[in-house]
């Protein structure tokens, strides 16, 4: 038998809207691969990332889609598989990911902002080309408003397939 020490880093997050305290434990492997526990309200989730590129186990779960996460962790052994679990395992994640945006200190540092920010403007870029496409040319940023943009935004997540919008204006 061969034992071997592995650093582990611990956090536990606090004072979550509607959520016990969040445990979580941290463990890089070799370069790229790495494990994530959470504990919330003595449910536990854990999983192996074998394939993260250079990032650390941190890295990679901050950058993560918080569905693939839901779907990687799954619901453990004390809660079914159910909408309403992966809804709140996602706001765990979230908790935890929003931690992660900050660091330790709840602050970001000037090349956190920078990069949070530098990816903000990429997924604006994504979603104002995404709505002059779907006007045929028509809303043009310099022709339209904030607000409008950010309807016709909210429309797409209530009903992107826009089925039965013209019956139920006209």
């Amino acid at each position: 038998m061969t034992i071997t020490t592995v650093a582990t880093e611990a956090v536990m997050i606090t004072d979550v809207n509607g959520l016990d305290p969040i445990h979580v434990f941290w463990v890089d492997g070799e370069p790229g691969r790495g494990y994530v526990t959470i504990i919330c309200f003595g449910a536990a989730w854990t999983a192996y990332f074998g394939a993260m590129g250079g990032n650390t186990i941190r890295q990679f779960f901050a950058r993560a889609d918080t569905d693939y996460l839901v779907g990687k962790m799954g619901v453990g052994p004390h809660l079914k598989q159910s909408k309403r679990n992966d809804a709140y395992l996602a706001k765990i994640i979230d908790a935890v990911k929003a931690y992660l945006a900050v660091g330790d200190t709840g602050i970001q540092s000037a090349a956190q902002h920078k990069a949070r920010h530098e990816e903000l403007h990429r997924n604006l870029d994504e979603l104002v080309a995404d709505w002059i496409q779907h006007s045929d040319g028509l809303n043009l940023p310099s022709k339209s408003s904030i607000f409008e943009l950010i309807q016709w935004s909210h429309a797409q997540m209530v009903n992107p397939t826009g089925e039965g919008i013209d019956e139920q204006e006209g």
